[in-house]
């Protein structure tokens, strides 16, 4: 995700999709990228969604954006997944907890199964663009690699970079672990405005809700691994009741080489 070339935003022409559109319109113009307004569906082609496509192209208010569309029809995930772009901006539905915002609907397939990162609009969020990218990282072997990535981004918007481990052990080894984190994501990184966050809570979902709350020009941004850490603390029941901030998530896939534990 060094650099962004073409955006992909899929639509199904909800309230939800039409939010996260704006998001793409805005990224793509501010990277000067390409966007393709896609609409995936079993159902057979029908003039209708390509009148809604044309419809909405009609809201962007930007006249030198470079805009594609595709209908394609068949399996919603596949469809999307086929389609070429290093970048895909999409909406969730309605106010759920984050828990089932990364496992429990068709923009979680999307996410676990995507080649490119990944940015989840949640519904009703105005786009104001990004002061800080907080990047939360359970010190996973490409999570320095993903934040150097991460650097593009925060050029591109200006805005500052948050590290973030949570963790339930206020100890000398978690304070060690984080010390030792931060001095070789100095090293590795170059990057002026960011700073480190260890935040002591019982458990990631409630921790990063928390620390999240009240902030609006926040991204929350993780790495995908094939045994991700936030798909290991889905086995907690009570995570279950853990709100969602309403803070958009982007996810990179950092799982290429990686060996899935047994």
């Amino acid at each position: 995700m060094d650099y962004i070339t073409n955006i992909i935003h899929p639509t199904d022409f909800s309230e939800p999709a039409q939010n996260a559109f704006n998001y793409a319109i805005e990224i793509a113009h501010t990277s000067d990228a390409n966007l393709t307004v896609l609409h995936a569906s079993k159902s057979s082609y029908n003039y209708g969604s390509e009148q809604m496509i044309g419809e909405i192209l009609n809201d962007i208010p930007y006249a030198d954006l470079r805009v594609d569309t595709s209908i394609e029809l068949g399996d919603t995930v596949s469809g999307i997944l086929s389609t070429p772009g290093d970048l895909i901006v999409m909406g969730t539905k309605g106010k759920t907890n984050l828990k089932k915002t990364l496992f429990g609907s068709i923009s979680s397939d999307i996410m676990l199964q995507s080649g490119v990162p990944v940015l989840l609009v949640p519904d009703g969020k105005t786009y104001s663009g990004f002061t800080r990218l907080v990047f939360a990282t359970d010190y996973n072997d490409r999570d320095l690699e993903v934040l150097d990535q991460l650097t593009a981004w925060a050029q591109l918007f200006e805005a500052e970079i948050t590290v973030l481990h949570v963790t339930a052990n206020d100890s000398l080894r978690s304070r060690a672990t984080f010390r030792g984190f931060k001095e070789l994501a100095l090293e590795h990184v170059e990057y002026p405005q960011i700073d480190f966050k260890l935040l002591f809570e019982k458990d990631f979902y409630t921790g990063i809700s928390a620390y999240l709350h009240g902030y609006e020009d926040e991204l929350l941004v993780m790495s995908r691994y094939k045994k991700p850490f936030f798909q290991s603390l889905i086995r907690k029941s009570h995570l279950q009741q853990t709100p969602y901030s309403k803070v958009p998530l982007l996810v990179i896939p950092a799982d290429d080489n990686v060996e899935e534990d047994e």
